[in-house]
């Protein structure tokens, strides 16, 4: 694992934690808005698909690009996963000190 797809995968997530941020505020500002009218504006169907662009990209760097062993690669699967967004800062964190410098 190098130094650069890890800055890489801190910049996207740092990305789709901010995206994840506006939209619920968005979402709680026009909570009434929206059910009344029974429809959501473009940017709430963008979140859901760049969160999971995100988590799938996750995953392949889990399985391809570190070099765990398998029962490790398993419990970081999982961490992702059931957590989400907040799985994948707990594995940026608890990962930094596998990172090899270049």
């Amino acid at each position: 694992m190098n130094r650069t797809d890890f800055n890489q995968l801190i910049v996207l997530l740092i990305l789709n934690t901010i995206i994840h941020i506006i939209a619920f505020i968005y979402f709680v500002t026009n909570v009434e808005t929206m059910l009344q009218n029974g429809e959501r504006p473009i940017f709430m169907n963008i979140v859901p698909i760049f969160h999971f662009a995100l988590f799938f990209l996750f995953l392949w760097f889990i399985w391809r690009r570190t070099d765990f062993e398998r029962a490790k690669k398993h419990r970081n699967t999982h961490l992702v996963l059931w957590l989400g967004f907040l799985g994948m800062w707990i594995w940026i964190i608890d990962n930094k000190k596998f990172i090899k410098e270049k």
